[in-house]
């Protein structure tokens, strides 16, 4: 059984790929549909069928921690995990742990986009805020002109302080520092090394 999260799937509607809320499960020959609506921390799953909840769940919470409610699509009452804390911090202060971000997707994501419904990851390391994940929805309040945005402390990946370290070291600070790359720009360069350095650091 895997999970992936889905931005190309036509199965979806295009509003819901885009915002990142689409999920597909593959299981031996079978392919499972799955959309999270979401609402403040709650999030009803919209789906034909009930298998994998629990494990769909906690693969989407990996990027989503502050969603602390599930319910189903009828409204029914599935899960629910310890409330999370979430505060606003400025945008001027929080520091990317990326060099890039992809122009197809802040264009693809741009037209629904928004910034009082985004809540980001962060983690503290050298008294600093690092943007765990998310940086095209911190790109995209900037460019709104959002001088706050609501995050919530999470725990660090293995490779934060490596992605962290090169970000510092060719002076990626603030989300305006970050290059913006074609689609294939993005895939060579940015993709292409992060799977190059998961590969190496299993």
């Amino acid at each position: 059984m895997v999970i992936k999260r889905s931005l190309n799937d036509p199965y979806f509607l295009e509003k819901s790929r885009y915002l990142g809320n689409c999920y597909v499960i593959y299981d031996e020959n079978m392919v499972y549909h799955y959309e999270f609506i979401i609402n403040r921390n709650e999030a009803t799953i919209i789906s034909d069928t009930s298998l994998y909840y629990t494990e769909l769940i906690d693969f989407f919470r990996q990027d989503n921690a502050f969603i602390t409610v599930f319910k189903t699509k009828d409204g029914s009452f599935y899960k629910a995990f310890d409330p999370v804390f979430t505060f606003k911090l400025p945008l001027s202060i929080l520091q990317v742990s990326t060099m890039f971000l992809n122009q197809n997707r802040i264009q693809e994501l741009k037209p629904y986009f928004n910034p009082n419904d985004t809540v980001i990851p962060v983690t503290i390391l050298d008294e600093e805020y690092v943007i765990l994940d998310g940086h095209h929805r911190v790109y995209l309040a900037y460019e709104e002109g959002m001088k706050m945005v609501d995050v919530y402390l999470d725990e660090k990946s293995p490779q934060i302080e490596e992605f962290l370290y090169l970000a510092k070291e060719q002076n990626m600070k603030h989300i305006k520092d970050l290059s913006i790359l074609s689609n294939q720009e993005y895939t060579d360069l940015w993709i292409a090394f992060k799977e190059k350095f998961f590969t190496t650091h299993k």
